[in-house]
């Protein structure tokens, strides 16, 4: 394979049907084979690599081994440029351990449809994809993650990583598999793992889990479109998370293990405390059409310690419970969402700032500005009696936990100026709440309809 001729910022080419493997990666002469250069060190400016007594040591010891980086003298392909991806099929893209001062593009060039099985990182530092597919009908390697930046437990971590206007997720449809079908053939989408991480106007489609962030630094998620997926549309963990523009619609009932959650923050009692976390502007959707989802709760953060967690401006409609829950969370603020459930629902999704699992109270935690179909915290401090306020929740009364966080007030919590969206009771006189502005929702809302409800709310204006 020969080399197109240095340049600062250049442009080469690659086209599985028309290239070679004797291509130069002109326009002319394009490579036909993308991973082949990538393992010819063709493409980055520096490579890390784990010496194997240093792997092994690390492996024994449980620790995450230490890569060495090296200059690469047989670059080709390094800072600031790009690579263009004609029509066709590329297989998998491995790019561990490879390193460059200035992110590489890797483009499909206007109006193609290049299609990547799978794409895995470790170690990797500055590139940008952009514009090409990401799909497969078998199951991807390692977990099951389209996209890939974790393949195993010690993996080192990567930087500087963004992904714009992908379309990531299964060759199938959901709807159209039975729950064997689906757990036999699908997959997750974005597994994200490191610091200065993108994913921007992409859709993910047909996945067990749309977008994981696991233990990120500085990491932005916005004006993606999530759909038809079976557990959880955004897992996150990390410090400095912005989610933010995001649909994420159609959750679909598979049998999977997990309860589902619009978005989830996932933590441990053993991890460090994470955040701060903006979560604003997101649009969640149970159905768009037909009903077919029956356990989707909302946005929440169940475990761990977190701290300056912001929810705002945010429509959430899941299917029961939790609409926007925060257990155990410091310093937390909860305003201008909208929070809505379906009538026949067993349970009216609700608003909370609750104890963690491991009994740790959340500490300056503001709720207000918010319509919801119910606030758990306000079965305190109303004026209605205990009994009759927890009736009116339409909490699971089997679950010891939800009753026992309800049975006494909890502190760390304030509630002002929400509205309460159809109550079962009059609260003119309670003084946290504010007159009712807008009627239950009972049918089927549009993405459009969400964003425009959101935003009419004061303060939510895009």
């Amino acid at each position: 394979m020969k080399s197109a001729p240095v340049a600062s910022s250049r442009t080469f080419y690659v086209d599985p049907i028309r290239g070679t493997d004797a291509g130069n990666g002109s326009v002319e002469r394009p490579w036909r084979n993308l991973q082949r250069i990538i393992d010819a060190k063709l493409v980055g400016s520096q490579f890390a690599e784990t010496p194997i007594y240093q792997y092994w040591i690390a492996r024994i010891l449980g620790t995450q081994p230490t890569a060495r980086i090296y200059d690469n003298p047989d670059s080709i392909v390094g800072d600031g440029d790009t690579i263009l991806l004609a029509t066709g099929d590329y297989g998998p893209l491995n790019l561990r351990g490879i390193i460059n001062r200035a992110p590489i593009t890797i483009s499909g060039a206007p109006g193609a449809n290049a299609r990547f099985s799978q794409i895995l990182m470790e170690g990797t530092a500055h590139f940008a994809f952009k514009d090409f597919e990401v799909s497969s009908k078998a199951w991807a390697t390692g977990t099951r993650h389209l996209v890939n930046m974790r393949p195993e437990p010690r993996a080192r971590r990567s930087n500087g990583i963004s992904f714009s206007g992908l379309r990531v997720g299964g060759q199938d449809s959901i709807a159209n598999l039975t729950p064997e079908q689906w757990a036999k053939n699908s997959n997750n989408g974005f597994l994200m793992f490191g610091d200065c991480l993108n994913i921007d106007k992409s859709k993910v489609h047909d996945v067990h889990i749309g977008v994981s962030l696991y233990h990120v630094t500085k990491a932005l998620v916005s004006n993606n479109e999530i759909h038809d997926y079976s557990v959880d549309g955004i897992d996150f963990s990390g410090n400095d998370i912005v989610i933010r523009n995001n649909v994420i619609r159609d959750h679909w009932p598979t049998g999977d293990a997990l309860h589902p959650d619009c978005m989830q923050g996932q933590s441990t009692p053993h991890n460090p405390t994470f955040g701060p976390v903006l979560i604003e502007h997101n649009v969640c959707l149970s159905d768009t059409s037909a009903r077919h989802s029956k356990r989707l709760q909302g946005i929440n953060i169940f475990d761990g310690k977190w701290v300056d967690v912001k929810v705002e401006c945010n429509f959430v409609r899941p299917t029961i419970a939790h609409g926007i829950s925060m257990y155990g969370v410091n310093s937390a603020t909860i305003a201008n969402n909208i929070v809505i459930g379906w009538p026949d629902a067993p349970t009216a999704p609700w608003i909370s700032s609750m104890p963690s699992k491991e009994g740790r109270y959340p500490v300056a935690n503001l709720i207000t500005n918010n319509q919801s179909t119910a606030y758990l915290n306000a079965v305190h401090g109303a004026p209605f009696p205990h009994a009759e306020m927890i009736k009116n929740l339409r909490v699971n009364m089997n679950d010891p936990q939800i009753l026992q966080m309800l049975s006494v007030p909890i502190s760390g919590v304030r509630l002002v100026k929400n509205e309460w969206l159809s109550p079962a009771w009059d609260l003119s006189g309670d003084t946290r709440f504010k007159p009712l502005q807008r009627p239950t929702y009972n049918a089927i809302i549009s993405v459009e309809q969400a964003k425009a409800d959101l935003a009419a709310l004061p303060g939510c204006a895009s």
